[in-house]
């Protein structure tokens, strides 16, 4: 073998190596025994330690071909596998490009005694650096070591597999080190020991008796690729048994266990069988392998729902050493086959075991699921102790078998210490590994794990594992343990916490979820509680700083985080424990930890700070060096105040246990008062024991609500065990009872205790005049036994009110909800007279009659998506007019958070497109009469508190010595730059591969790629220069990946790509046996005729094959951007027949390796495959999941290994328009199958936000400007009224946040050369720090404000008049956005004024300009709902025109008609949400193009009918989210 710094040269590999990226496995199995060949030392001794550390030997999951030796054959295929994506194979195998990259990757350098391997040029483009295949290489030295290199220190997994000592028992040890830390996971040498090319060519076998049968291991040792070309699949086993005769003739006759049927049972209960068959090829012809004899032994697996059932396959050797080359075929129900490949041998220490194999076990990795901001920065030591976080995410063993991976082996656990018997749970097959999933908690519907009830765990605890092999029926002789010990139960979220502020209790939160899944801070302990106490004492310093500050009044107090015991509360990975990832993050954020919030906090508890109507409020912290900090940002903490309420929400971030916070009154020196006048410390109120308020909560009624009988007496006796236990035990047996309460509330809270089927609720009798008291809840309304999302939102206790004549009302109360990272509201509510399972098949079914409108009883204010203060709905009423007696309820809602996750505007927008239906039941069990005849619900239900900010950093300086402080963050703020520039050059690299980067793109990409990997090999680059290189590179991928290809051409590169793709469906043996067609598709809702989200995924041509009747249908799928999510489609099944009929999962027949949900690589479906025995269908409905949807319906959840697969799912319906099928009829066709009618002259502006899209408008406009107006992109007013104003400046408007401008927005002021900076705006929209960084610039800036929305529009129109000199203006109502947006075309057509007005009153900015003006005609926009007729009679003007329409859509047609009567070219927007489209205005008249308005996923019909057959251009305005693909497809074009 060829030893270190020496280069294995040329082609190589007669063995194949292939690595995969599980997110099980990826663990190696150790073989101490193994021989050693690198000349690195066995033992590393850790500096300053005295520790000694052992280096591991360790074999990849291949079997060995010689067991007894554990040596491989050197035709042998030779599988490694990696955990970690970013791994390739230069870097595995340290060729020198790959040494020079990565070698001060994670600050560990690999060291250069490894094995490196000469990559031949021509050979490096054709490695897929995520799943490398070394097939193409060839080379004669077969034997083979190499340092696999683990970068990162976050992971949470220990991929290392350990053999079991003498015992049994599994014990993790110390691996290696590097640079004076420990390294685990892959950094370690391998070694591969193969059999002599002369023992490879002679296998020597030993002699064995005739006529007696003797058992024997088969080892695979197939060579061919899988993939499409070949039209192979893995075959998961890569060891099969059998038994050998030798017969008289001296031939031999050998009999395989091979599988017969294979029967999956699927998430959503429908079940796949797939039968096997065989043949034997035989110098290159086939024979069948028929099987003649079933084994009765069947494999069972219930975690992966797997039921296999084997049979013996006899065939005839000529010597033992012959290869027996099988293919396989296994055929589905469906009609999805799969073909497979293998190449079979005898392993020969197989013949001289007797039969007996065996039964060792390797412990194959424990590994932790999570977020990396939940990961310790080295958790090896707890490892090592085999200590673990107990939290919802759960833990995962993974578990080989020394002799391969056969699925008639399994393998037996328990999690109780008790040997394993037959009765045992079996492990998760999981391809060549077995897997063992654990939780604790409440059960949930998942097949793929264990769940624990940790009651007595959750404190902490050892969890003894015993697992055993499974031969067949034989059980192993050795049982093997594995003790896991358990650190204290961990949590996302805890809420109804006690803030005690003045005496006065509040319910506060602490949560870890950022905002829109930016941010993951660690879990907390589940014991963690609040602590608060009012400060009397503060420094001098910080006295003299508020009384410098004119502050006055003020409130301090300490507020601490502490456990049970009132000790200052650790967090699972500790406070200062953390990797470079969270260590980045928190830089980034202040510091800040752990998010926490109170709302509603009213004035009078807030003593002596008042005024909170008139003055200020504003939140300090306390800094480590006794100076304060003001906290006003969303996500660093801030105080929000409701003036009118005069109530405080207050969130801050804990960066330490105790923070102390000064809220404090500006302008509060007017009391005489020294400001350290503070109010005595108040009297505390009583507080429960947390036993108490656990027996308080589980007597809630609202946990029973059409819960089983059975788990509501569960409940109950526990209760009364905890009444007894809370007067006279012992305080361990309190909080043994507090945590059994807290496992049965939980329980209770899920659907696992609801009764499943709705039609047993007990139906109420005929009821007399009066009020009653009722119990309510809502489920899925296509999965009836869940709860709905809504659920959460609506308070249990509700009012029926029942009048003399028998007619009844619902009253309820309905609370915030956690929808997809945000915290929203319901916004609207209908209900429908009719029940589903009496007339009609969908709530969309006209039968169902009229959508009834709820009735708003009362309402509130409380925080905003935006955490501003806004009315929103406390109580609801819907009538029950028939079926009166049912207690089901059909009713749709909508929510703000869910229209604003959908692209729409959350509180303007009338769109049906994100509501959702729901099932509303009435627990009649819990019916009781008000005896006092009031309506009005509990005042209780009014306070209802919640955490709506997901506050997660602030600003804390710790530590004491700055300057030596600074060289360490110094050091962490250049790692954290460096591997930010890694990551780009990683994407980089793969979007070049995957054929993202446009052809006129790849040279500037390149060049920042080349730049970026030199500053890599830089060991001297400084900060500054990862930077740079971080920004040219990031600037090079944004332009290529957007501004490289023109607009629409993703979509047309993927339908070319997709129609490239069909030639890996069609043969043309499909085209000689059949019938093949091309078919326009789209999917959408299962019965309104409207696009479904999922449309926008799905390729718009399906191809259909033909045959004896029979049609397989291939559907193509790309990301989908959905709810501010890149998500994907990754679970098809198809219904038989309507949507209550059987389903059959459809069959991926193509993957695609793309980001998931949190950036990182992950393979997703790209097409599917299903079989339909029905003539030409021209519908089909369909169950799709989507992980955006599925991460939704989790709170936000982006772990994949916390989804559960279809939580989210819905059904959808394709549609195939037969009526343009277009048959193939050659290969060649296959290239020209769109049909003829399609929109080649739609263009799409779109950024990856407002501002990019701001930027792209301008790109296509204008080649350069002078003056560029610059806008908010969140407040829309003033960029709605800037048209005319910027056209009237030749300048383009672009979009900033108020504090930060978007770096494609200061990329075009630069490309367009401008000089001057026109803010339009206040400070509250576009601050002065946006403002000074123009300046900084060397950009001429000037601001127009005025004190309001519309002072500032007259302005701008006083502007426009002087610059255009206009007779007329146009006049719109200040608070319609639509309006606004579509009559910029008008405006800028004529250089028209426009300024703004309140609907029932000339707002006064108005009345004196157009007094001033004396104008010939002024146009009023809207009808007299929008600016009433005494407005416009108050209008100076000769001439007044309105401009209206019945809605908004035929409102903007008006205004184009009037602006562009003839037009052929049209701008399309989103009718509900007009951010992508604000800067359009500018540009109408440059396009000569009105604008019009559309929905999401529809066109009104009065467009239809206008637009028809009369356009030859458009432009679609946003992205995706805004207006799906296919929209506007609906239009024919003109010519």
């Amino acid at each position: 073998m060829v030893k270190s710094n020496k280069k294995i040269k040329n082609k190589f590999l007669a063995v194949i190596l292939s690595v995969s990226m599980l997110p099980v496995s990826g663990m190696l199995a150790f073989a101490d025994d193994v021989e050693q060949t690198s000349d690195q030392p066995k033992q590393v001794e850790l500096p300053d330690t005295g520790d000694t550390l052992e280096k591991k030997f360790f074999v990849s999951k291949t079997p060995y071909f010689n067991l007894s030796e554990k040596k491989y054959h050197r035709d042998q295929i030779v599988n490694i596998e990696i955990g970690n994506y970013y791994l390739n194979i230069r870097s595995m195998f340290g060729d020198p490009e790959s040494v020079k990259d990565y070698g001060n990757f994670s600050d560990y350098k690999m060291l250069q005694d490894n094995y490196i391997i000469d990559f031949k040029d021509e050979n490096k483009d054709q490695l897929d650096p995520l799943k490398p295949n070394l097939a193409i290489l060839d080379m004669d030295d077969i034997s083979l070591a190499y340092r696999l290199f683990s970068g990162y220190l976050d992971s949470r997994s220990m991929y290392m597999i350990e053999q079991p000592d003498e015992s049994g028992n599994f014990k993790m040890q110390k691996e290696d080190s590097f640079n004076n830390k420990e390294v685990y996971g892959g950094n370690r040498v391998e070694t591969y020991s193969f059999l002599s090319e002369d023992e490879s060519e002679n296998v020597t076998y030993p002699n064995i008796e005739t006529n007696k049968k003797i058992p024997v291991r088969l080892v695979d040792m197939s060579r061919k690729p899988k993939n499409i070309a070949t039209d192979l699949s893995d075959y998961k086993d890569n060891i099969l048994y059998g038994e050998i005769e030798k017969k008289d003739n001296n031939k031999y006759e050998l009999s395989i266990k091979l599988i017969r049927s294979k029967e999956s049972k699927e998430y959503n209960n429908y079940n796949t069988l797939a039968n096997y068959s065989y043949k034997r090829v035989v110098d290159g012809r086939e024979e069948d392998l028929a099987l003649n004899q079933d084994i009765d032994y069947t494999s069972v697996s219930k975690h992966d729902n797997i039921k296999q059932e084997y049979s013996i396959g006899k065939t005839v050797l000529n010597t033992l050493g012959e290869k027996i080359e099988l293919n396989a075929v296994s055929e589905e129900q469906t009609g999805g086959r799969k073909n497979y490949n293998l190449v079979l041998m005898i392993d020969p220490s197989s013949l001289k075991d007797g039969g007996e194999f065996s039964d060792k076990l390797y412990l194959n990795g424990s590994i932790v699921n999570g977020e990396v901001g939940e990961r310790p920065l080295s958790p090896t030591k707890n490892y090592l102790l085999n200590i673990f976080p107990q939290d919802d995410l759960g833990i995962y063993i993974g578990l080989k078998r020394e002799v391969g991976h056969s699925a008639y082996d399994s393998i037996l656990f328990t999690t109780d210490g008790s040997d394993p018997d037959e009765n045992s749970d079996i492990a998760r097959n999981d391809e060549t590994n077995q897997t063992i999933g654990i939780k604790f908690g409440e059960k949930k519907q998942d097949s793929s794990v264990v769940y624990i009830d940790n009651s007595k765990l959750r404190d902490g605890g050892k969890l003894v594992l015993k697992f055993r092999l499974k031969h067949g029926d034989t059980l192993g002789k050795n049982i093997y343990t594995y003790n896991l010990n358990l650190k204290k139960e961990s949590v996302d979220t805890i809420n109804d916490l006690d803030f005690i502020v003045n005496g006065k209790r509040y319910n506060a939160s602490i949560n870890r979820l950022g905002k829109g899944g930016d941010f993951y801070f660690p879990t907390v302990y589940y014991d963690t509680k609040l602590k608060t106490e009012p400060v009397s004492d503060l420094d001098k310093k910080i006295k003299d700083y508020l009384n410098k500050n004119k502050i006055g009044r003020y409130l301090a107090m300490d507020v601490s985080l502490v456990d049970r015991s009132g000790k200052p509360a650790d967090l699972p990975n500790g406070w200062d424990n953390h990797n470079d990832s969270i260590t980045e993050k928190k830089a980034h954020s202040d510091g800040g930890i752990v998010p926490f919030a109170v709302n509603n906090i009213n004035e009078s508890d807030l003593k002596p700070v008042a005024n909170i109507s008139k003055k200020d409020i504003k939140l300090f912290i306390v800094k480590e060096d006794g100076s304060l900090k003001e906290l006003n940002d969303h996500d660093k903490g801030r105080i929000v105040v409701n003036k009118s309420k005069k109530q405080i929400n207050l969130a801050l971030n804990f960066s330490k246990p105790k923070e102390r916070i000064i809220i404090a009154e500006a302008d509060s020196m007017d009391t005489g008062k020294d400001p350290e006048d503070q109010p005595s410390e108040p009297k505390k109120p009583d507080q429960m024991s947390d036993l108490e308020k656990k027996i308080k909560r589980a007597k809630s009624v609202d946990l029973r609500v059409t819960k089983t009988e059975e788990s509501i007496k569960k409940l109950d006796e526990a209760i009364k065990i905890a009444e007894a236990i809370s007067k006279s035990g012992t305080d361990q047996q309190k909080h043994e009872q507090e945590n059994i309460l807290d496992s049965l509330i939980a329980k209770m809270d899920s659907s696992e205790t609801n009764i499943k089927d709705l039609s047993t609720l007990k139906k109420s009798e005929n009821l007399t005049e009066g009020i009653y008291d009722v119990l309510i809840s809502t489920r899925h309304f296509e999965r009836p036994y869940e709860n709905s999302m809504s659920n959460e939102a609506v308070n249990k206790k509700a009012k029926l009110i029942v009048d003399k004549d028998g007619n009844r009302k619902l009253r309820f109360s309905v609370k915030g909800i956690e929808y997809g990272g945000d915290y929203g509201h319901l916004t609207k509510l209908w209900f429908y007279d009719t029940l589903k399972d009496t007339v009609g098949p969908s709530l969309s079914d006209p039968s169902l009659g009229k959508m009834n409108d709820a009735k708003i009883v009362d309402t509130h204010d409380d925080s905003d998506l935006q955490g501003l203060p806004r009315n929103f709905i406390r109580t609801i009423e819907i009538g029950i007019n028939s079926f009166k007696e049912d207690p089901k309820r059909y009713v749709r809602v909508k929510v703000d958070a869910m229209d604003g996750l959908n692209g729409l505007d959350p509180y303007n927008n009338d769109s049906m497109d994100s509501t959702q239906p729901a099932v509303l039941c009435i627990d009649y069990r819990y019916i009781k009469k008000d005896n006092t005849n009031n309506p009005n619900l509990e005042d209780t239900d009014k306070d209802i508190d919640k955490d709506k900010d997901k506050d997660k950093d602030k600003d804390i300086d710790k530590d004491k010595d700055k300057d030596k402080d600074k060289d360490k963050d110094d050091l962490k703020l250049k790692k954290a730059n460096k591997d930010l520039l890694q990551y780009n050059v990683d994407l980089a690299n793969h979007m070049i591969s995957e054929g993202m980067i446009s052809d006129d793109s790849k040279s500037y990409v390149n060049s920042a790629l080349k730049n970026a990997k030199e500053v890599l090999k830089n060991n001297n680059a400084s900060i500054d220069d990862y930077k740079t290189a971080n920004l040219l590179l990031k600037f090079a991928l944004l332009n290529a990946k957007k501004g490289g290809v023109k607009s629409g051409e993703g979509d047309k590169k993927d339908t070319e790509k997709a129609k490239s793709e069909s030639k890996e469906i069609i043969t043309e043996k499909d085209l000689k046996d059949g019938n093949v067609y091309a078919i326009p598709v789209r999917m959408d809702k299962t019965y309104d005729k409207a696009q479904s989200m999922g449309n926008s995924a799905i390729n718009k041509i399906a191809y259909v094959k033909e045959k004896d009747g029979k049609f397989e249908y291939y559907l193509t799928f790309s990301g989908i951007e959905l709810y501010g999510k890149k998500g994907h489609l990754y679970g098809l099944s198809i219904y038989d027949n309507g949507v209550n009929s059987s389903l059959v999962e459809a069959i991926v027949d193509k993957e695609i390796t793309e980001a998931d949900l949190n950036g990182d690589l992950r393979k997703f479906p790209r097409r599917y495959k299903f079989a339909r025995n029905k003539t030409k269908e021209n519908e089909i409905f369909v169950k799709v999941s989507v992980d955006a949807m599925d991460s939704i319906a989790s709170k936000g959840e982006s772990d994949y290994s916390k989804l559960v697969k279809g939580a989210g799912s819905q059904n959808a319906r394709l549609v195939f328009d037969w009526s343009n099928a277009k048959k193939i009829d050659k290969i060649s066709d296959l290239t020209n199958d769109e049909p003829e009618a399609s929109n080649k002259n739609t263009e799409r502006l779109a950024g990856s936000n407002r501002y990019e899209t701001s930027a792209k408008i301008s790109q296509k406009y204008f080649s350069s400007a002078d003056t560029v107006i610059l806008a908010s992109g969140k407040n829309n007013a003033d960029a709605l009224v800037s048209a005319s104003f910027a056209n009237a400046h030749k300048a383009p408007i672009l979009l900033t946040n108020k504090d930060t401008t978007d770096e494609s927005v200061l990329n075009e002021i630069s490309r367009l050369k401008a000089k001057n900076i026109i803010i339009v705006g206040g400070s509250s929209s576009v601050s002065y720090k946006v403002e000074g960084d123009m300046r900084k610039k060397g950009y001429s800036v000037r601001r127009i404000a005025g004190n309001n929305r519309y002072e500032t529009s007259a302005m701008i129109a006083q502007e426009v008049k002087d610059i255009t000199k206009s007779s007329k203006a146009i006049l719109i109502n200040g608070s319609k956005d639509a309006d606004a947006l579509t009559v910029s075309g008008l405006a800028t057509s004529q250089g028209l004024p426009v300024i703004m007005t309140r609907s029932g009153e000339l707002e006064g900015n108005a009345r004196a300009k157009f007094n001033a003006w004396n104008l010939d005609q002024v146009y009023v926009v809207g009808g007299t709902n929008s600016i009433s007729d005494s407005v416009v009679n108050q209008v100076s003007a000769k001439t007044k025109t309105r401009l209206s329409g019945q809605d908004r859509f035929k409102t903007a047609l008006a205004i184009a008609d009037e602006s562009y009567p003839n037009t052929k070219k049209v701008m399309f927007a989103n009718g509900y949400n007009s951010i992508d489209a604000l800067s359009a205005g500018a540009v109408t008249a440059r396009a000569k193009m009105p604008i019009l308005l559309v929905n999401r996923t529809s066109i009104p019909n009065s467009i239809k009918d206008r637009l028809n057959g009369k356009i030859s251009q458009s432009v679609i305005l946003g992205g995706e989210s805004t207006i799906a693909s296919g929209t506007i497809d609906s239009l024919s074009q003109g010519k």
